[in-house]
């Protein structure tokens, strides 16, 4: 059984032992120690055995490699379309036509709905009309 509790932590009444990932506990046990332990984020008891997730330490090493992102998450049938801006990652959303125009590389067009109902052709023709496009051209120009 996977149980995952809520964070509403209020303060026992007596100190209790620390909540450890390999703790063999009762429901009523792990839940009164999850409850105590605010420096805990999440915390199963799986067949009476805790497992604690480890707490996630990340110091960056470098600028973001990309400066753009797009997440097709295919069983949500939902596309998800990033770009840094001043140091943090914005959404991209379609126009009234229904495409989101990339700023970055001018020309790369993305009909959303077409995509993610699978009308293949509206895809491929909205991205030619994005290469074929002013903005485009100019974009390869500057490349060089």
């Amino acid at each position: 059984m996977v149980r995952q509790l809520p964070h509403s932590r209020s303060s026992p009444a007596s100190p209790l032992p620390p909540l450890e990932s390999g703790d063999r506990l009762t429901r009523p046990e792990f839940e009164r120690r999850y409850a105590a332990a605010l420096r805990i984020k999440k915390a199963e008891l799986i067949e009476g055995i805790v497992y604690v997730a480890s707490p996630l330490r990340f110091t960056p090493h470098a600028e973001p490699h990309s400066r753009l992102y797009i997440v097709w998450q295919a069983f949500e049938n939902r596309l998800d379309w990033f770009q840094l801006v001043e140091g943090e990652y914005r959404s991209l959303y379609p126009d009234a036509d229904g495409m989101i125009r990339s700023q970055r590389f001018p020309g790369l067009w993305l009909a959303v709905e077409a995509l993610l109902s699978n009308q293949m052709t509206r895809v491929l023709s909205g991205l030619q009309e994005g290469i074929n496009s002013p903005d485009h051209a100019a974009f390869l120009t500057k490349l060089g």
